[in-house]
């Protein structure tokens, strides 16, 4: 056998082993509509992120009740374990309206009532009467929003504060966020706090 035979030989063998002349690989196609994540190699094509679709916006819970619109009143969950009880002291305030005086009177559950710092009584009718208007609407435990800001300064503004045995609460509410149940509260207050007829 000859020696450039043999060589020939080695060639082929060489050749078939190598899978035969190399192909130039199809660069890909990438897709217009996906972003790309860009490669410090300039001789490496960007691989393609396809936009996957999120779902809807994760709602939190806050774990409180939103308030209802202004004006509306939520009567208490629970029973005020303290219904039937006299106040102990009603602190009224009714400010604005469109003579802008202030009204203002401190009532306690004896009938002593002081009323633009003079002292007077009401009837024990009258303290029974203011006493079940709280516990019929709830005074302790209601809910509601009875204000709004930006309100005329020609409104009145009623500023409420009752303690029993103890707890006190303080509501303050403007005409025209008033609903029914603590208008009759603030009419029967009015009423009382009016000064003495001489």
């Amino acid at each position: 056998m000859s020696r450039n035979r043999l060589l020939l030989i080695i060639c082929a063998v060489l050749l078939a082993a190598c899978g035969g002349t190399p192909s130039t690989p199809e660069p890909a196609t990438p897709d217009p509509n996906a972003a790309s994540v860009p490669t410090s190699d300039p001789n490496q094509i960007a691989t393609p992120i396809t936009p996957v679709a999120t779902q809807a916006p994760r709602e939190y819970a806050t774990g409180q009740p939103p308030l209802p619109e202004p004006g509306t009143l939520v009567p208490p969950a629970t029973e005020d374990p303290e219904a039937g009880r006299p106040f102990d002291i009603i602190e009224f305030q009714r400010t604005g309206g469109l003579e802008g005086g202030t009204l203002t009177a401190q009532i306690l559950g004896n009938g002593s009532i002081i009323r633009n710092d003079a002292a007077g009584t009401i009837t024990q009718e009258q303290v029974a009467q203011l006493t079940s208007i709280i516990d019929e609407i709830g005074f302790f435990g209601l809910e509601g929003t009875f204000s709004a800001p930006g309100t005329s300064a020609d409104v009145f503004t009623y500023t409420i504060t009752i303690e029993r045995a103890g707890p006190n609460r303080t509501i303050v509410a403007q005409d025209g966020y008033i609903p029914d149940a603590l208008m009759r509260l603030i009419n029967a207050l009015v009423e009382v706090s009016q000064p003495a007829a001489s």
